[in-house]
């Protein structure tokens, strides 16, 4: 389908036009407005405020729009002449006449090829169609190249499981762990229920409710032993199983909350902006403050598989820090009230993140940590771009706990969809785990800080 897009927004004084259109998300914001009035199926597909998260856009293009390419532009620069016929044109007034423009012929403009994923998305244009929009150029629309096989579709998932059946939010998943290997993926939910899955065939290899014990999965180094620790307690024995054994079994005190992949790195985090390296159970070893005594909660701490990058989700912000010298490498700011969870990708070089952005809502994305060779409108940050996107939430709701799998590009998600505000209907699907090839649900940051990427 052929597009010509005009300027009409000018400024003749300042010599100054609004820019022509370059990035496909542009074009599916114009597919989706046309579609909404004029009952096209796109129109049903995704609501009005989807278009209007440029992170969206960057991730979901894609998905609609295939190509873009612009074959002709006229009347630009604008001559002297030429910004004497604009400056005309607004005392008359630029705007749409009979589905047309005064004079369009003298305003800047230029004619694209565009190539969409199903000919549905075109059924209620017809020639001579055209309406007014706006635009607003953001660099994060533009996906990279190199991204875009890191980030999923999360309304076609290639597989669900639903560990803990029921619609009451206490079977809600609350943490997901996958073991060093990446064979066995473990699940706890809200009333302290554990399921293992084997993480090839997806068959459940285990399902049990210890008794008085926590909620916080950690696999023991290098083994396939499954703990539950009791929440920020490190003086009690963790509740143990081992999986190639078939049987529980005593194990020593784990301490910290969250290991690196040998466990040469363990750490305690919580209120006060601090992360605590922890070996034993006295006092911590040595403490990074990311602030003073009144800040915000820590939520989550994650570290990259070659152990020299420590990731740690602080209100609304990632820390990226080096553990063996507690130095901060980059902080990266995500839009929304604060960070509930990350995983990192075995290389270090992707983030999925879970951002809060109500009260009782949620949305993940998938987030690179990146070059300092693309423009980004986040460029500042130590001159590291960092090009967040949000992902499609699935339709059984709000993305929760996201894991990486070890030494592979599957990646899973779990999705809390039946916990919801009261005042809000109560969804009657259990809380689920879904599994995607590629990546998963979160906000794509690309963060080269030391470590090797694998492409």
């Amino acid at each position: 389908m052929r597009f010509r897009i005009f300027v009409v927004d000018y400024d003749v004084e300042r010599r100054w036009h609004a820019e022509l259109p370059e990035d496909p998300g542009f074009f599916l914001s114009l597919l989706w407005e046309s579609a909404a009035d004029g009952g096209g199926p796109l129109g049903d597909f995704f609501t009005w405020r989807e278009p209007e998260n440029d992170g969206w856009l960057a991730v979901n293009t894609r998905w609609f729009v295939e190509s873009v390419e612009r074959v002709a532009v006229r009347n630009y620069p604008l001559s002297d002449q030429d910004w004497a016929h604009i400056d005309t044109l607004q005392e008359e007034g630029i705007h749409q006449r009979d589905d047309g423009w005064p004079d369009e012929g003298l305003l800047v403009q230029a004619d694209y090829e565009v190539q969409v994923t199903d000919p549905r998305w075109l059924e209620h244009l017809w020639p001579g169609l055209s309406w007014e929009t706006g635009y607003y150029p953001d660099p994060t629309r533009r996906l990279r190249a190199e991204d875009a096989p890191h980030v999923p579709d999360l309304t076609e998932p290639e597989a669900v499981l639903t560990p803990f059946a029921g619609s009451d939010c206490s079977d809600s998943i609350v943490v997901l762990a996958f073991s060093d290997d990446g064979r066995f993926l473990a699940v706890t939910s809200e009333d302290g229920e554990l399921a293992v899955y084997d993480a090839d065939n997806r068959s459940e290899r285990l399902r049990v409710s210890p008794v008085s014990a926590g909620r916080d999965i950690m696999w023991v180094p290098g083994r396939h032993v499954v703990t539950l620790k009791e929440d920020e307690d490190d003086e009690v024995r963790p509740w143990a199983y081992d999986l190639d054994a078939d049987t529980e079994t005593d194990i020593p005190v784990e301490p910290g909350r969250v290991r690196s992949r040998t466990g040469c790195f363990r750490v305690e985090y919580g209120d006060g902006g601090q992360v605590h390296f922890v070996s034993g159970q006295s006092s911590p070893d040595r403490t990074v403050r990311l602030g003073d005594e009144s800040a915000g909660r820590i939520r989550d701490v994650t570290f990259s598989a070659d152990e020299t990058r420590m990731f740690v989700a602080h209100d609304s912000k990632v820390h990226v820090i080096e553990p063996a010298t507690g130095r901060v490498l980059d902080t990266i700011t995500v839009p929304g009230d604060w960070l509930n969870s990350l995983a990192a990708s075995p290389d270090g070089a992707y983030l999925a993140v879970r951002r809060r952005t109500g009260p009782m809502s949620g949305s993940a994305h998938l987030t690179s940590t990146g070059s300092p060779t693309v423009s980004s409108s986040c460029d500042a940050l130590r001159g590291t771009a960092h090009r967040p996107g949000s992902v499609p939430s699935p339709s059984r709701g709000h993305p929760t706990a996201p894991g990486w799998r070890p030494s592979s590009r599957t990646k899973f998600i779990s999705s809390a969809s039946a916990c919801q505000p009261s005042h809000q209907p109560v969804s009657s699907s259990p809380s689920t785990t879904e599994i995607r090839d590629d990546a998963s649900a979160g906000t794509v940051f690309h963060s080269d800080h030391g470590a090797s990427r694998t492409p």
